[in-house]
């Protein structure tokens, strides 16, 4: 570029608010592969915060608070000053889903420790993202089940959408051959 030429400035605008900003990560968070999201920063954390309020059952002007380890009954550490993974996924499920520990494992109990979807046993279930894991409408927050991460991703992927699961079905089944 020489000197005294400038670029010209691409906007976008917030899908959020409306507002128009220069289109840089400055003002939007961005997805994999590098592409900005659709709302601006102040929106995106807006939203989140309102999704939280609405996932714990707090009134819209009281602020979702995180919880840290003084709010647990389980130290960050185990005996011999390792971390401790129990802590972890106590504060996870407690401030992504308002879940304490003791209710994730009584639902992993009533359902025999087996994915809601595909019946696999949590045991057997391969891959890094081992285990089950809890799923929820992202519009309500409401907890639906445990899947494990295979129907929790195809469900994702599929948007939630009863009508897309069953062009989904329809399309397997008019496939086989």
């Amino acid at each position: 570029m020489a000197i005294g030429i400038s670029e010209e400035v691409q906007l976008r605008t917030c899908t959020g608010c409306g507002g128009t900003f220069p289109a840089s990560r400055e003002f939007f968070y961005t997805r994999i592969g590098n592409q900005l999201k659709s709302r601006c920063k102040t929106c995106s954390g807006r939203e989140g915060t309102q999704r939280r309020r609405r996932r714990l059952g707090l009134p819209s002007d009281q602020t979702p608070r995180r919880y840290t380890r003084h709010n647990l009954p389980v130290s960050c550490t185990d005996e011999n000053g390792k971390q401790n993974p129990v802590y972890y996924k106590s504060v996870q499920l407690k401030s992504t889903y308002g879940l304490s520990l003791d209710e994730f494992n009584a639902m992993r109990e009533r359902q025999g420790y087996c994915c809601a979807i595909c019946g696999e046993h949590e045991n057997e279930i391969t891959g890094r993202r081992g285990g089950l894991h809890v799923d929820h409408d992202h519009e309500t927050g409401r907890i639906r089940g445990l899947l494990c991460w295979r129907c929790n991703l195809g469900l994702g992927n599929l948007q939630e959408s009863p009508d897309v699961l069953s062009q989904a079905i329809s399309y397997i089944t008019t496939q086989e051959g």
